[in-house]
């Protein structure tokens, strides 16, 4: 190597560690979500976490952090072991915040609910962890991934997706969908649909004729073995041939979806974003953007 190129790599060398420096080092983390787990690792600050959820097993390096409990159920006593400079919670842990506080411990809420929350939280992530840069990046592509079509003219089929419901009575019964929420009824929108219910829930609950009066052109059915269901793709479908006239099964256009990350609201989302065009391509019905 020459001697210009080996003072350029000191410089390079110099100006990282001085930039390391620069933003100290980064605070001990205990995340109590998987979706703040993802986001912290995603914007290369997985380094601070020094405890997750048994919930929390992506990315794999996840696994290898100790564990504090359950999503709802975190051990107290675990999380004071680890002595955590600051915990991540969600809108959702309300019910353990005041424990929290009476043990001294240092946490900030996050709000998962929406989508201006959940772009809110790389921000703030990226301030705690300093990395604010890659952080700003995924904020960016995620917000796009949400960007719905513009095209008033373009045909945008009736979609309705289902979070899980009870598998093995050879019909539907306790489906619950995607409603009215503020955050996947929108990444339906992107995709290029409408979503198939129009009540106000946000999570409703549905029975053969409740999926039966909407008759939506698309159904796309999330499973996944750690939700009960581990249930070849054709059994599943077979359910559905059972409801009469229902467009989807008639037109086949009923698919499963195996992915635990459409039901994770971080960095992921991407991929069920993408999960959902190529149904609405498959489907042969125009509307995917």
């Amino acid at each position: 190597m020459g001697f210009l190129k080996k003072l350029r790599l000191l410089f390079a060398c110099l100006a990282v560690a001085g930039a390391a420096r620069a933003a100290g080092p980064r605070p001990h983390l205990i995340s109590l979500a998987p979706s703040l787990t993802e986001i912290v690792f995603a914007i290369g600050a997985g380094d601070a976490l020094v405890g997750v959820t048994d919930h929390c097993r992506y990315p794999p390096e996840a696994l290898a952090r100790p564990k504090i409990g359950g999503y709802q159920t975190p051990s107290l006593e675990t999380i004071m072991a680890l002595r955590p400079d600051l915990l991540l919670t969600l809108a959702e842990h309300a019910p353990i915040h005041a424990a929290l506080d009476s043990l001294g411990l240092k946490y900030e809420v996050f709000d998962h609910r929406s989508l201006p929350g959940l772009l809110a939280s790389f921000a703030r992530l990226g301030e705690i962890c300093s990395a604010a840069g890659k952080a700003g990046e995924l904020e960016r592509e995620l917000a796009e991934a949400f960007r719905a079509p513009t095209d008033k003219n373009r045909v945008r089929p009736s979609l309705l997706v289902l979070l899980g419901r009870s598998y093995g009575q050879g019909g539907i019964a306790n489906a619950y969908a995607i409603g009215k929420d503020r955050l996947y009824d929108r990444l339906i929108a992107a995709a290029g649909c409408r979503n198939a219910y129009q009540g106000d829930l946000a999570y409703p609950v549905l029975s053969t004729e409740g999926v039966a009066a909407m008759n939506p052109d698309i159904i796309a059915e999330i499973t996944y073995a750690e939700m009960g269901s581990d249930l070849p793709a054709e059994t599943l479908l077979r359910d559905w041939e059972g409801i009469p006239n229902l467009k989807a099964a008639r037109n086949r256009r009923v698919f499963v979806i195996r992915a635990d990350y459409a039901l994770i609201p971080g960095p992921r989302l991407i991929l069920f974003k993408r999960d959902l065009l190529d149904i609405v391509r498959r489907s042969g019905l125009a509307g995917a953007p």
